[in-house]
């Protein structure tokens, strides 16, 4: 069924990000904020881990026209810097609602979530520059006077 599928990919995708910084590398999860996911036992021993974090955030801050709370699990300090929650009204007073359908640009009826799937360019902004401050500190430390 779909839900053991999921579940052995998700399974998956935590071992593979238990060994991600014994090889160098950065892991990442995002998932909606109200996904199972985060509560599964696999995930929870995961964000014990040393340097991992959950990074909540609701993509309206970014420029969309919905809300779509999102949580991002990592153990890279750079992630920390799309954290932003919804203001709420006045700012945020009527978000799109992701039911149902709608067409798309091109004329096809598609549902409202896969419009939805592409990450905002801020938000990719946001977290292209966190990595760079980041890696412009370790490569290139600021010179001691």
């Amino acid at each position: 069924t779909l839900v053991v599928e999921g579940n052995k990919a998700a399974q998956a995708m935590i071992k593979l990000a238990r060994v991600q910084p014994r090889a160098g590398g950065f892991w990442s999860i995002e998932h909606p904020l109200s996904s199972l996911l985060w509560i599964t036992p696999g995930m929870k021993q995961l964000l014990r881990t040393p340097g991992a974090h959950a990074t909540d955030m609701d993509q309206c801050t970014f420029g969309t026209p919905y809300k779509k709370p999102t949580r991002w699990a990592s153990h890279a300090p750079f992630f920390e810097t799309i954290q932003r929650r919804c203001p709420g009204p006045p700012q945020h007073a009527n978000h799109e609602h992701l039911e149902g359908t709608t067409t798309a640009p091109d004329g096809t009826t598609v549902a409202k979530t896969s419009l939805a799937a592409a990450y905002p360019d801020d938000l990719c902004r946001t977290l292209s520059a966190g990595f760079a401050d980041w890696a412009g500190e370790r490569f290139h430390p600021t010179a001691k006077d």
